[in-house]
């Protein structure tokens, strides 16, 4: 829909079709997190969308990082924004239908032969996209299967703080990544590594026992509040990668090309960032489609290979967090931010002051004791 959005306002594209699988106003999870550098770029390219979400958006920007050996609360400089999926989806129709966009709804397809005589097929699908499985040989299709195991859950939360606890439990690891995202709700990631998986008898539960672990782990972060579900199943993260962004007509956006793994940024950001860079190539060779999905793969073939490089590093870290858990706490931040080698200490201070001026207290005083 924002692609749609952005060929129709550009006057791109005259007559747009979107076929959305669900159900109008059904989504599957919770809230999404929009970091503030992505907002402003998308702002910048379509302001009417991006305005409408920021009125919806919860900011936040404290994250509190806990290990077994303490915690630390980060202050932002600058708040993130959180929003509901459903209110995307409503905001993202509103400006369709603005535009006079034809989305219809409910609407599953297998074969897109009557698609045809269109200049251009999209698949913005996802993860399980038809567009790539139809033509899964020529866009060169290859998937990874990482060890950890993870969840979505929501929870009505008893305080508004963003986190991250990494905790020992019945001798295993395990992690809650939770978010504010409306002032009564959050969302809730539980992850295990794979040797906890199995301590933790994991792989012999129910998802209703595995949910409970999860509530008993972090009762004290609930204050006894249950998680709740919505599609909630345990399973492995699984890379997807294609060597060939498009084929004839068809092109790939967002998870359908290439699914980031949820550590290093929302899946939803990076799928607008695919819409727009499509609608810029669209938008200076719009006579000539071929070379308009050449000029978007071209253009962000290198951000998506640093990102995949980014996703492997961190995906790679967090299998390996158990090992970490008694690590001083500055130093075991310090590890976490700085696990896909993209945060040096110039940037840090320029991300979370308050945390970089504790390092930096810390060593002083370190050199001072030598």
């Amino acid at each position: 829909m924002f692609l749609a959005i952005l060929l129709k306002s550009r006057g791109t594209a005259d007559d747009i079709l979107v076929l959305e699988q669900n159900p109008k106003d059904a989504t599957y999870g919770f809230g999404v997190g929009l970091a503030r550098s992505a907002i402003d770029k998308l702002n910048e390219a379509d302001p009417p969308t991006m305005q409408a979400l920021e009125r919806r958006m919860y900011p936040t920007n404290v994250q509190v990082i806990e290990n077994c050996a303490g915690e630390f609360a980060l202050e932002f400089t600058r708040p993130n924004g959180m929003i509901t999926r459903l209110e995307i989806l409503k905001v993202l129709e509103r400006r369709c239908a603005e535009l006079g966009v034809d989305v219809r709804h409910d609407v599953r397809i297998d074969d897109l032969g009557a698609f045809d005589d269109c200049d251009l097929i999209v698949g913005a699908d996802g993860a399980n996209s038809t567009v790539r499985r139809l033509h899964a040989e020529e866009f060169g299709t290859r998937y990874e299967k990482r060890g950890n195991y993870f969840v979505w859950y929501g929870c009505e939360h008893p305080g508004h703080e963003s986190g991250l606890r990494f905790r020992r439990y019945r001798g295993g690891g395990i992690v809650a990544h939770y978010y504010a995202y409306t002032p009564e709700m959050w969302t809730f990631v539980g992850e295990v590594d794979e040797r906890s998986w199995h301590a933790l008898g994991m792989d012999r539960m129910t998802n209703a026992g595995r949910k409970a672990l999860c509530e008993q782990a972090f009762d004290d972060l609930l204050d006894g509040r249950p998680l709740v579900e919505n599609k909630s199943e345990w399973m492995q993260f699984e890379a997807i990668v294609n060597e060939c962004w498009s084929v004839g007509n068809r092109v790939l956006i967002g998870d359908a090309l290439y699914r980031a793994h949820y550590s290093i940024g929302s899946g939803t950001r990076l799928a607008m960032e695919d819409a727009l860079g499509l609608a810029n190539a669209l938008e200076a060779s719009s006579n000539d489609i071929p070379a308009s999905l050449a000029a978007f793969e071209a253009e962000g073939r290198p951000r998506k290979q640093r990102l995949m490089v980014a996703g492997k590093l961190s995906y790679e870290w967090y299998e390996r967090f158990p090992q970490k858990l008694d690590m001083p706490i500055l130093d075991f931040i310090l590890d976490f931010m700085d696990r896909t080698g993209r945060m040096p200490r110039d940037r840090l201070r320029g991300f979370a002051p308050n945390f970089a001026e504790a390092v930096e207290a810390r060593e002083a005083s370190r050199q001072r004791e030598v």
